[in-house]
């Protein structure tokens, strides 16, 4: 093999390159390529161009000089190839003397300028600082674009809808039980029920005397009204009438309810007690002491007033509306209690006599009033023991 091709520098020849890397002294290809073609082909692969024939190209003889290297010779080695030239360098077998380079003398410091340019006679000011950036409201959280926890919804509403039921269960215990007093018909029953014995007819008999009735006293209970009282039994036995009412007055229309339950004694004329109706309207007729609602107080002047009940009529029809307390003041109103009052030696609406008048405010919406009449004016503390045991 010839000594001169090579491609790396022989052992020992040369001083190592600072990267410790090969160098490599040549990339030539040493074979020529098989791709380059070295004369142009008498006849193209493709038509004619313009049908003209095509003319063979003659090159002139170009002389194999130097200048003009035979191309058609094979490239070898030597053509690209050159060997590396070898440094010489000194011995270093032996101690070697070193003179020191001598240094530059060092350069004088110039002096601080200031940063910035300031004018005898001049105070600088300081730079201002810039507040910090707020936004003007705080940007909303941005959740991940697709992520969305439910589960702790999912696992909260187990726990809502137990809750749920043991309160139901809670409120439908202590209505069976009877400790919050309410119109709800419940379906069945978890604590035993009282049955109560339904009364068999509107009128009931007075009731014997007992311990905690006053001497001479009994009870009577009035069921068209849903109340009871008790009354001296020298008044003789009860009676019951009613007077019609009309949900509809005028025209062909009939009653159709009650409109004031009226108790007279079988003994006793001089007294008549009177239950009216604030639902129903009277027949037409002249105004009765029994036609009014409840009393009431005026605001202003404190003085009492009777209440109405007010109608429309739409083509000759009457038909009860509400309740109107206007009918006063009253000038001979005496209260008896927080819900009674007292009209002494009243008249009726002709001008005739009626004698003492004795109202007491019911707590029904139905039957909201009660009154009493004492013609003779002689039974006023019986009728007071009698307002004091009305019960509903």
């Amino acid at each position: 093999m010839d000594e001169r091709i090579f491609d790396v520098s022989k052992p020992h020849s040369t001083k190592p390159d600072s990267t410790g890397r090969p160098i490599i002294v040549g990339h030539h290809p040493q074979m020529p390529d098989p791709m380059i073609r070295d004369h142009v082909p008498g006849h193209p692969a493709t038509g004619d161009y313009h049908n003209q024939p095509s003319v063979p190209v003659v090159e002139p003889p170009v002389s194999m000089t130097k200048e003009n290297p035979d191309i058609s010779r094979a490239p070898t080695a030597d053509d690209f190839m050159e060997p590396a030239k070898i440094k010489e360098h000194p011995d270093l077998s032996g101690p070697q003397v070193v003179t020191p380079t001598p240094q530059p003398a060092p350069q004088p410091t110039p002096p601080v300028q200031p940063l910035f340019h300031q004018v005898p006679g001049q105070t600088h000011s300081q730079p201002q600082q810039q507040a910090p950036w707020h936004p003007d409201h705080q940007l909303p959280i941005s959740s991940h674009h697709g992520h969305h926890d439910n589960g702790g919804s999912r696992r909260k509403w187990p726990f809502f809808v137990v809750v749920l039921i043991i309160l139901v269960a809670a409120a439908y215990a202590v209505i069976d039980s009877g400790l919050v007093s309410t119109s709800v018909k419940l379906p069945f029953h978890i604590f035993p029920q009282d049955k109560a014995a339904p009364p068999t007819s509107d009128q009931v008999a007075p009731t014997p005397a007992s311990s905690t009735l006053p001497k001479g006293f009994s009870t009577y209970a009035v069921t068209a009204a849903e109340l009871s009282f008790t009354y001296p039994t020298v008044w003789g036995e009860p009676a019951v009438t009613t007077d019609p009412g009309f949900s509809k007055r005028g025209g062909e229309n009939k009653s159709d309810g009650t409109y004031a339950v009226l108790v007279n004694f079988a003994t006793n004329k001089d007294v008549q007690l009177a239950i009216t109706s604030s639902q129903l309207l009277p027949a037409v007729r002249s105004s009765l002491y029994y036609d009014f609602q409840r009393v009431c107080t005026g605001t202003a002047d404190g003085k009492f007033y009777k209440g109405v009940l007010l109608f429309a009529t739409t083509d000759g029809v009457d038909t009860p509306t509400t309740v109107s307390c206007n009918q006063g003041p009253l000038t001979d109103g005496t209260k008896l209690s927080d819900t009674s009052i007292v009209q002494l030696k009243t008249a009726n609406q002709d001008g005739s006599a009626l004698g003492d008048l004795y109202t007491l405010n019911l707590a029904g919406n139905d039957w909201p009033v009660l009154r009493v009449k004492d013609s003779t004016s002689a039974n006023a503390d019986n009728i007071k023991k009698l307002l004091d045991s009305v019960s509903i």
